[in-house]
């Protein structure tokens, strides 16, 4: 009977350590776990971070592009203006050419009808 006494002592004794094996487990695994849980806030934090960052960036780089947008605009008001401009100079120069070609024209004209009508008065 000692002998089952003996086995029984053995078998707690083994028992309670591996109890406190697997508390020692339970232990690390919640200590793992909040560690985890710490890394994945501290990811997550950057991450936000690289957001807002991102954000601003788009912002700014809208406000870029917004700005060279007006520059343009203004660029192709004023190119427009002056083309315009050009072209009704052109207009009012080709409309004196042709009132000079015209006047030309009929200069010659008349005097080649004035000489022919002239020989045939004297």
């Amino acid at each position: 009977m000692a002998e089952v006494v003996e086995r029984v002592a053995n078998l707690e004794g083994r028992y309670d350590a591996q109890a406190k094996q697997l508390d020692n487990i339970q232990e690390s695994l919640v200590r793992l776990e909040e560690k985890m849980e710490r890394r994945f806030d501290a990811v997550d934090r950057r991450f936000t971070a690289v957001e807002n960052r991102v954000t601003a960036l788009e912002g700014s780089t809208n406000a870029r592009f917004t700005s060279i947008d007006n520059r343009f605009d203004g660029l192709e008001r004023r190119m427009e203006k002056g083309i315009s401009e050009l072209r009704e100079e052109m207009r009012s120069n080709f409309r004196w050419i042709m009132g000079a070609v015209a006047g030309g024209v009929l200069t010659v004209i008349t005097t080649i009808l004035g000489a022919m009508f002239a020989k045939n008065w004297l």
